[in-house]
């Protein structure tokens, strides 16, 4: 997810389990101002009770984790067309292994049984965003280090246990605060160093997980962008698209060199920034790996932004309105043209919307819309779940699903509304 998401992190002080942090700042709309009309009778009433999409609720019981042996799964010779027809619907563990530490953003310690109710609430795939920045040694081996390593394949290991796709990634790597451009700022005159520190990564991990079959999937970058930059969100430059290009060639070639069954592993590749907009699609669909059938293009989308993400923006989506769905159906035809016609298969790696202080029959109606078009179209879609959930006063990026201390998810019309 966008490294934007640190932004509404940082504002959070307690750590409530999988409670979401809040601010200060008033949600327009919420209903919490008066006009001046107001009677005496509506302000002698009570004031209504905080919105509170997530109860406390008890603490799931751990489940015991039955093993998993990598070896006794077979690899299947298949294509990522067949591999992406095999899946429908899928969820991010965000804000988890992609903070500096597992729960430095608030969200509980990872356990089986939240993995589990994952695969119990209808999902096939996961996806498991990870930063491995913070736990790298120094140049030029940039180890990894193997307690944290051990950890990942943990996770992997309960995911695929359960007969689910797990999507694992780099999610983090980027310029962070005020370092300078360096890694990962996707121009030529990084390019050479970005890749080396790409490869090297990838190189450990492609180790690692070289006896694991085609249910774990390798994602090459998140969101690679000029941060900071005026084209950070816009699509960017032709130069950072060809960049990237390079880049996902160079992520390609690596896995495919390490041996075991990477030989066989479906890789995703980004646009710029994951971006769905029209020119970082073209360009990467041009610059796609040839003669290689296990390669899946990546995108992100949270469209309409007013609606889906934007701090501040509308509340309201409806599907008997056409212009609340052009931009979804603009955007999967623009995938639909330059991907899946070009016989390029798509996975769309993150959307949500967020919580808008209790806008949830708006919510289901666009996941019903959105998750549907792109079933239509025959692309997997995951929802984005950082943990975070509306709490009276809040601003921020609410796409919460499940109460991870609970294991259980505290959404269930919009669960219904993906699954169907």
């Amino acid at each position: 997810m966008k490294f934007r998401k640190l932004a509404a992190m940082v504002l959070a002080i307690v750590m409530i389990f999988s409670f979401a942090a809040c601010d200060n700042t008033p949600i327009e709309g919420d209903g919490s101002q008066t006009t001046d009309d107001t009677s005496a009778e509506e302000t002698s009433k009570p004031p209504a009770p905080p919105y509170q999409p997530n109860p406390p609720l008890p603490a799931a019981e751990e489940i015991p984790f039955p093993g998993y042996d990598p070896l006794a799964h077979e690899m299947r010779d298949i294509t990522s067309w067949e591999l992406i027809s095999e899946m429908t619907f899928g969820w991010n563990m965000g804000n988890t292994f992609d903070a500096p530490r597992e729960q430095g953003w608030g969200n509980p310690r990872t356990t089986y049984a939240m993995i589990n109710a994952v695969k119990n609430a209808g999902f096939d795939s996961f996806r498991l965003p990870v930063t491995w920045e913070n736990h790298t040694g120094s140049a030029p081996e940039y180890l990894i280090n193997e307690e944290y390593m051990d950890r990942i394949e943990e996770v992997v290991q309960w995911v695929l246990s359960l007969g689910m796709f797990c999507i694992l990634n780099t999610h983090h790597e980027e310029p962070q605060g005020n370092s300078d451009k360096g890694w990962l700022f996707p121009d030529e005159e990084n390019e050479e160093y970005n890749t080396m520190r790409l490869v090297t990564l990838w190189g450990q991990i492609a180790e690692r997980f070289k006896d694991y079959n085609e249910f774990l999937i390798f994602e090459g970058m998140n969101e690679p962008r000029l941060k900071g930059t005026r084209d950070e969100w816009n699509g960017g430059t032709l130069e950072s698209q060809r960049v990237i290009n390079r880049m996902n060639q160079a992520f390609v070639d690596t896995i495919r060199d390490f041996g075991g069954r990477n030989a066989k592993r479906h890789l995703m590749l980004p646009t710029y920034a994951a971006s769905a907009n029209r020119e970082p699609v073209e360009v990467l669909s041009r610059g796609f790996p040839k003669d290689d059938d296990k390669v899946i293009a990546s995108v992100h989308a949270y469209i309409p932004h007013s609606f889906a993400l934007r701090n501040g923006g509308t509340a309201n989506w409806s599907i008997e309105s056409s212009s609340n769905r052009n931009d979804i159906d603009w955007m999967f035809n623009r995938l639909q043209e330059h991907f899946i016609d070009k016989k390029i298969p798509v996975i769309m790696g993150e959307t949500g919307a967020v919580d808008r202080a209790g806008n949830l029959q708006a919510r289901v109606e666009w996941t019903g819309y959105f998750f549907g078009t792109a079933k239509e179209k025959g692309i997997p879609c995951f929802w984005w779940d950082n943990g975070l959930f509306y709490r009276e006063g809040s601003n921020g990026e609410h796409f919460g699903l499940m109460n991870r201390t609970a294991a259980q998810f505290v959404f269930p019309e919009i669960l219904e509304a993906i699954m169907k």
